[in-house]
């Protein structure tokens, strides 16, 4: 199990370290998650990648949690003097990898492996695929055909082929 410690990511590049604490409010264990939030033990790692911010805690052993709304019943007395509901709809994609190898465990400093790298890629940087449409059919584009090619010889220099 985790035993209450759970790894997010600042910028997605730095990450940070969370302790569970029983003694705190659960709006205090709540952390901003911008592209993945992880919890491991000796045996596995489990990650959860997302395209977009979210807010995220682990409250229990083995487990992480991800908010994906917001709503207040009541004023947050932040200036707004109602409540909040923001349910505008919003499309989420998440990616859920769990992994048993790659990753050093209980590494002081916590690092993705890359197998989340390559998947966090893909889900942010989707292969778009273009082509053109005849009637309902969908045809690739045309092949473009290279004329003339260049290389540089140096900084200054260009030769035309």
């Amino acid at each position: 199990m985790n035993e209450g410690i759970f790894h997010t990511d600042l910028n997605g590049y730095n990450f940070d370290t969370h302790h569970f604490r029983s003694d705190m409010p659960i709006q205090s264990q709540v952390f901003p998650m911008p592209t993945l939030a992880s919890i491991e033990d000796s045996q596995q790692r489990l990650t959860i990648l997302s395209e977009h911010a979210q807010g995220t805690a682990s409250l229990e052993e083995g487990s992480i949690d991800v908010w994906l709304d917001r709503r207040l019943s009541q004023d947050d007395e932040r200036g707004l003097g109602q409540g909040v509901l923001d349910n505008v709809p919003t499309r989420t994609r998440l990616r859920v990898v769990l992994e048993t190898e790659g990753y050093q465990h209980n590494n002081p400093e916590f690092e993705i492996s890359n197998f989340c790298k390559h998947m966090w890629k893909e889900l942010n940087h989707p292969l778009e695929m273009f082509g053109r449409l005849k009637g309902d059919e969908l045809l690739p584009l045309p092949h473009v055909k290279v004329t003339s090619t260049a290389t540089f010889k140096d900084d200054k220099e260009m030769i035309q082929r």
